[in-house]
């Protein structure tokens, strides 16, 4: 065997990939390759002007990155936490993009986040990638 190279990624047409740290390095290279094989990529990143000078070039290369910044991805979150107008249940996530960018806002859930077997499966996962339990003392 010699070894995974770009040439061996497979066609990614209709795949959607988050990547963050993607503006330098290992990262900005993994969302070219992606891209090359057909993926719509998101570029997470912390600083937003590099992010967009990460995919500007990008674009450069090939057609379809989106930027989401850490800031961004946030708002989700805060939205769900802090705002009056969402009830227990409820699922926020971003507005534009199918769903994958943009403002916070209501948002759809898929049933399996109302499934008790693949919440505890997740849980159980967070644990023991983390190897953290928050809810320790």
């Amino acid at each position: 065997m010699s070894g995974f190279t770009a040439s061996d990624v497979p066609d990614q047409r209709g795949r959607t990939a988050l990547v963050t740290g993607a503006n330098t390095g290992l990262g900005y290279w993994t969302a070219v390759h992606l891209a090359r094989a057909g993926a719509r990529v998101f570029i997470g990143a912390r600083s937003p002007s590099k992010g967009e000078a990460a995919v500007a070039a990008l674009r450069a290369e090939v057609d379809g990155a989106v930027l989401n910044t850490a800031e961004q991805g946030s708002w989700p979150s805060l939205m769900a936490a802090t705002s009056p107008d969402v009830a227990g249940g409820d699922y926020c996530g971003p507005q534009r993009f199918n769903e994958l960018s943009g403002p916070a806002g209501p948002a759809r859930s898929v049933p399996a986040a109302h499934d008790g077997q693949v919440q505890r499966r997740r849980w159980d996962l967070s644990l023991q990638l983390t190897g953290t339990d928050p809810l320790a003392s």
